[in-house]
């Protein structure tokens, strides 16, 4: 009778083995498919790579002979990793154009993000700067803003503020 009582417990209709073999053969297949994937993506995006999008923008207005620049420096950590902003050599740097020049005269240079910052994965951060520089009749302001993590690694953004009347900038000359 013992020897039937064994022979019960260790038998499995056959359908249902060979569903225990599938399922096994899958999970594996599929554990070693996220594997590869994830290896591919590591080699692939490089997530542990600093990737980041920085931007600058401004807005211009003229008054009693001198130039009002309200300018926006923003920083966008598209990587996966943390980066952090070294203030001592990220910085802000304003260039003013006159009628038939045909360069860019430089006016002055402005700290930005006064902290060291730590701009997590998916996360934005900015700083605004005030600046006021005499107006001599340009025609426009650059705004070269220079991001660094460190002496090595720099990512510039420019951008081009108008001062012409007419071209969405107040201008209101009284002297």
């Amino acid at each position: 009778m013992l020897a039937l009582l064994q022979g019960m417990t260790s038998q499995a209709p056959g359908w249902l083995t060979n569903t225990w073999v599938v399922f096994g053969i899958l999970q594996s297949a599929f554990i070693i498919g996220g594997i590869v994937a994830a290896l591919y993506r590591f080699r692939k995006e490089k997530p542990h790579e600093d990737r980041v999008q920085p931007r600058t923008a401004g807005e211009a207005w003229v008054r009693d002979r001198t130039i009002y620049i309200r300018a926006v420096v923003a920083v966008e950590n598209k990587g996966g990793v943390p980066f952090d902003i070294d203030h001592e050599l990220s910085a802000l740097e304003v260039y003013a154009r006159i009628e038939d020049s045909e360069t860019w005269e430089y006016e002055d240079i402005f700290d930005v993000f006064g902290r060291r910052a730590l701009v997590q994965p998916g996360e934005e951060t900015e700083d605004q700067v005030w600046i006021e520089i005499p107006y001599e009749d340009q025609l426009a302001v650059r705004l070269d803003f220079y991001l660094f993590k460190d002496e090595e690694s720099m990512w510039p953004a420019r951008e081009i503020v108008s001062l012409l009347p007419g071209e969405g900038r107040q201008f209101a000359d009284n002297g």
